[in-house]
Order: C-alpha cells, then structure tokens, then sequence
C-alpha cells in the first residue's frame, strides 16, 4: 500500500484499489471508502506510517470491497461513518446484506460478509449537494446504477472520488462486472462525464486530471455496452437460464471450481441480461414449467436502443 499526494489535502492510498484520502490537518484525515478486508493490517501500518488518524470514512456505496472495513475502523479508531441513505439498510443485519448478495444463503452471506454489518453515523441525503463531515466540506453527486444509491464524492480540493461509477486502467478489463441496473450505471457516466472537477480517483483503478474524466466515463460506457452485446450474441434460439449461463461461463472463460465465485457470476450474469430483457434485445417466455430467453424483436445495436430509451 503506497499513500501519494494527489492535489492539495487529497491524497490517494494505491492498494487493490483507489482508497481516496482528505487530510484535515497534520494528524487527522478521512477515508473515501475502507478497501479490502485482507488490507487491514497494511491500512493501519501506512496510516501510522504517516502519523494520521483516520476520524471518519465515507462511504461511496454499501459493497465489500469499499465498505467492509467500516465497522473494524469504527472499532479501531472510533471512526465515524457516513454511507448514502438508500443503501444503510444493506449494513444494518445479514438479512440486509442478502439483498445486495442475493445469490448467497443467509449462513454464507454471514461467514463471508458479515464484517460489513455495522453502524452509520450519519446518513448522506439523497439530494446532490454540500455534506459537512468531520469538519470538511464535501460535495455529493448521486450516480446510481451499479449500486442502489452509489455516489460520487468531490473533496474540498475539488477531486472527484468516482467510486465504481466508472472504471478505468485494469478495472475496464473485467470479464463480466457487476451492476445492480446497468441502464441506471449508463445515465450516471453522463453525469460524470460532465463533472467539472480539478483531478479524478478512479476505485478501479486510477487518478489524475480532471480533463480525463469524459473520456474515462464514455470508456465506460463502451466496455460495459460490449459486454452486455457479447450475451446478447449467444442467444441464437430460445435457452434455459442453466444454457445461458454455461454460454456465458464459456465465452467469457469463468471456469471457477470455487463456488463464492460461480455463484457471484451467475448474479452478474443475470443482471446483464435484465437490461437486454428491458431493451427488447431479448425475450423471455416459458413452457413446461421452464423460463426461455430468446432473441428479442429489436435487432438494432444495443447502443441505438439505450439512446432511444434515454429521449
């Protein structure tokens, strides 16, 4: 874990993804999301390093991978927490979290991500807009669509924190991303790609001017339509959702023995194809008891169907 100066008090620790950091003087910082939960250890050991002590977190949405050292820093250095309001009941019990991991029993979803469980001091309103914290100043951009309630958050320095709003570097070569609603991830990379911000951090995985951002958002865009293109492709006659899944499994190499992981594949697969389903690029019917994906009436590029959906 290496901590690097971006602009101003912002500060970016470099781990398995872009942690964002404001410091609020020579002692004090807040985090941007928690990182991993294997990070712990090199978390604290960089934030001593540096002779800071982290007094809150924000949070850019409720995931593992961004919010499930929340309750250990709460624990550890009585750090408050904020996390958008929509999203709060996700870390309130198991049965919450359930929602988000859906394609778990409820004793997996405890073994695996039961750390995510815990408080949120202050909830962030659901309208875009300055939320104080811990003394600073932030300004909060609503970009849902790979979570319920996923936002972007500009420090004082004016750094946009992007979350998994977009993605960039390695984080564009992911073989098959989640996205609770991809429609809605859509629309908030044209919100970002019109944000005006002085530097950028990029969860997933990068940082810099703020005059790269559009181009990052419409990156975005075009991986994520290419991915959802790449299903659409497969289904040349009606198929099972088991047929599907092993078309997909293939095409994208997800040959996993491990079943955390072929179960989380099999969520993002279907969330791919929720969105092909409402473009009418795909069909769904049933016989015999059995549900059909078949190819939909519209044969237009999914890209002209999103456009048209947007007017």
């Amino acid at each position: 874990m290496k901590l690097t100066q971006l602009l101003g008090r912002t500060w970016v620790l470099e781990a398995d993804e872009m942690i964002g950091l404001y410091r609020l003087d020579d002692g004090r910082c807040i985090l941007l999301d928690s990182g991993q939960r294997h990070e712990r250890q090199a978390l604290a050991d960089i934030l001593s390093e540096a002779e800071l002590t982290p007094v809150g977190v924000i949070s850019s949405h409720i995931h593992m991978d961004h919010s499930i050292n929340n309750g250990w820093l709460r624990h550890t250095y009585g750090c408050l927490t904020a996390a958008p309001s929509g999203e709060i009941h996700l870390c309130r019990s198991v049965v919450g979290l359930r929602q988000y991991q859906f394609c778990y029993s409820p004793g997996t979803v405890a073994r695996e991500y039961g750390d995510m469980v815990a408080p949120v001091d202050c909830p962030i309103p659901a309208q875009d807009g300055v939320f104080s914290f811990c003394g600073a100043d932030f300004s909060i951009l609503h970009t849902p669509g790979h979570s319920l309630d996923h936002i972007s958050i500009l420090t004082p320095d004016g750094v946009c924190y992007t979350g998994d709003g977009v993605f960039c570097g390695p984080g564009l070569h992911a073989k098959l991303p989640y996205v609770l609603d991809l429609k809605g991830m859509l629309d908030s990379t044209y919100l970002l790609e019109d944000t005006r911000c002085s530097a950028y951090i990029v969860c997933h995985r990068g940082m810099g001017p703020g005059m790269q951002l559009p181009a990052i958002a419409r990156d975005t865009r075009t991986v994520m339509m290419d991915r959802a293109e790449q299903i659409r492709a497969l289904v040349t006659r009606p198929m099972t959702w088991g047929e599907l899944l092993q078309a997909v499994t293939t095409r994208f190499s997800l040959h996993s023995a491990d079943p955390i992981l072929t179960n989380r594949m099999e969520r993002n697969f279907r969330l791919f194809v929720d969105f092909l389903l409402d473009a009418g690029a795909l069909d769904l019917t049933a016989r015999d008891g059995l549900s059909y994906v078949s190819p939909g009436p519209k044969t237009a590029p999914l890209v002209q169907l999103y456009e048209e959906s947007r007017r």
